[in-house]
């Protein structure tokens, strides 16, 4: 049950791509005018993004970037075309060529450096989404790591070219991306900053006095241990110490069961049987329901 759940979640993150950042087709409109220097080239090239001509904008942007090279808003705008685009590692790279001319001075005025940033890294959420079918494990992080990098400048972001591009889509991309990495809780949390009520089923247990049951056979060399959780459904362990008032120990989580009721740790001093550890985790009732319920919770925002 817990593989076909896995599935079912990579496959819904992968689908959810195309609401906000993902790829859309470009219009058939043929520009009227054709821009001659490099500010009216980068006017151009917006003008066609709002527009979602995105092949003529990437024309226009190219072509601003060509003439100057240090050009900053024209790369910008060449990240946020070939993304839409779905050209997303020529997307990415365009982007980091924004960061590399902001380290070499190119801007200095510190609004702007934010506003290049910000909208950078929002960029990249895009394009990481967009190259989630090549490897979720590894791109879902980094959308996560790029939502808290523009929300870190700009609590309140707005794309100055796509007013649907702001904080809540934002937070809905790393609910999401959470979710796809099963981490639920993570997930849970991030939607409830988007959400204005919540009423899932996660519940949170602080420092539950567990005796060890279980040992294995490498405990005496690595300390490795078990504990069992009776009569819940785990979505995260957080901790997991000795009783050792008023310094416990921590121990390494190495793993828990999904939807069970396991969790694997190891430290030292060795556990032994019978020892008592206080761990910190949390579940639900009905961990399939809870899912269910948390993805049908960010679609809704979409």
């Amino acid at each position: 049950m817990i593989s076909r759940i896995r599935k079912y979640i990579i496959l819904a993150a992968i689908v959810s791509l195309f609401f906000i950042w993902g790829c859309e087709h470009s219009s058939d409109d043929i520009p009227t005018g054709i821009p001659t220097d490099v500010p009216d080239l980068i006017e151009s090239g917006w003008e066609n993004f709002t527009n979602s001509d995105y092949e003529q904008a990437i024309i226009d942007f190219s072509e601003a970037s060509s003439r100057n090279a240090l050009a900053i808003e024209a790369y910008l705008g060449l990240g946020w075309s070939l993304m839409r685009d779905c050209q997303y590692n020529p997307a990415i790279s365009n982007i980091y060529n924004v960061s590399s001319l902001i380290n070499l001075g190119v801007v200095t005025d510190p609004d702007e450096i934010d506003r290049y940033n910000s909208e950078s890294s929002a960029c990249l959420v895009g394009a990481y989404q967009g190259l989630y079918p090549d490897d979720i494990g590894y791109y879902a992080p980094m959308v996560v790591e790029n939502v808290n990098a523009t929300l870190t400048i700009d609590s309140n972001f707005v794309f100055t070219y796509d007013l649907d591009v702001n904080r809540q889509a934002l937070l809905v991309a790393k609910a999401d991306a959470y979710y796809a990495l099963s981490q639920f809780v993570n997930s849970y949390y991030a939607i409830c900053e988007v959400a204005d009520s919540v009423l899932l089923d996660l519940q949170f247990t602080e420092d539950d006095p567990i005796i060890v049951q279980t040992l294995f056979d490498s405990t005496t060399v690595l300390g490795y241990g078990r504990l069992t959780v009776p009569g819940v459904q785990l979505l995260d362990v957080t901790k997991v110490t000795d009783d050792a008032s008023p310094d416990p120990i921590e121990y390494t989580v190495e793993g828990f069961e999904q939807a069970g009721t396991d969790i694997t740790f190891f430290g030292v001093p060795i556990p032994q049987t019978g020892d008592i550890f206080l761990t910190t985790y949390y579940h639900t009732a009905d961990y399939v329901v809870f899912l269910s319920e948390l993805r049908a919770l960010i679609d809704s925002y979409r």
